[in-house]
């Protein structure tokens, strides 16, 4: 009787798959259901052109990978779209927080408010490969770098002779020698006004150094010791390529004297 019972109960349970097993035959698949395009990655690193809109910051492309690219289209702005899921996080300049000191620095999460024009920024935006530029969604990420730092000054300097006596607060110099930060600032003028202020630093050297009536020699000077055919050599920090007009004072002024009677200026 149990045997019984148990065949009839395998054969209905055989009869009942037989259906499903005839309309998946092994190996096959079942269809899966359609799904959204995954997407690719469109980067951008670049200079926000103004300051952020809480939807919305322009930016100066500088760099883009191919996706990016394709989408631009050959523009080199575009406008990328802040939303909720947006993350803004600052580096270096951009956490800079200049009313709490020179090196005090802020936290790395921020808004669309901290996206000033100037900064540098870097763009992620996920969309299927192929959108155009003006439909791709809301940044996933943008990462803010802050200005650009400022060029580190560099010493221009020049050999040459006093052609006035010197005002105050500049000396007319001729030119005879000069390095190649000076050259280019002078873009081949022979002479250049040198700015004078309170942190010139002015040397008496060699036949510049003036004898006091006590036998003492001074080395130090003032613009009243740049007399008109005195050689001198003047020193100067700035950028790079700032022209000779935009040069700020000097930082210091040798003063060598006149020179020795019949030798070469």
């Amino acid at each position: 009787m149990r045997r019984t019972t148990v065949a009839l109960a395998v054969s209905v349970a055989v009869a009942a798959t037989a259906p499903l097993a005839a309309a998946h035959p092994p190996g096959a698949r079942v269809a899966d259901a359609p799904k959204a395009p995954k997407g690719v990655v469109y980067a951008a690193t670049g200079v926000v052109a103004a300051d952020a809109a809480p939807d919305a910051v322009q930016v100066d492309v500088k760099r883009a990978n191919r996706h990016m690219r394709t989408a631009l289209a050959g523009a080199t702005s575009v406008e990328v779209k802040i939303g909720e899921s947006t993350k803004i996080r600052l580096h270096g300049r951009a956490r800079l927080v200049a009313a709490a000191g020179p090196k005090a620095r802020g936290p790395k999460a921020g808004t669309y408010a901290d996206l000033a024009a100037g900064d540098r920024v870097v763009v992620w935006i996920r969309a299927p490969r192929g959108t155009a530029a003006a439909d791709l969604p809301p940044a996933a990420r943008i990462h803010d770098l802050g200005p650009k730092p400022p060029p580190k000054p560099v010493a221009h300097v020049l050999r040459g002779v006093v052609a006035a006596d010197a005002a105050a607060d500049s000396v007319r110099v001729d030119v005879r020698r000069a390095n190649r930060h000076m050259r280019r600032a002078l873009d081949g003028a022979g002479t250049v006004t040198v700015k004078i202020g309170a942190d010139t630093r002015i040397r008496l050297v060699g036949r510049g150094k003036v004898e006091e009536p006590d036998g003492s020699v001074r080395r130090a000077g003032t613009f009243a010791d740049l007399a008109a055919g005195d050689r001198v050599i003047v020193w100067i920090r700035a950028p790079r390529g700032t022209a000779a007009a935009d040069l700020p004072q000097a930082k210091g002024i040798w003063d060598l004297g006149p020179a020795p009677a019949g030798a070469k200026k």
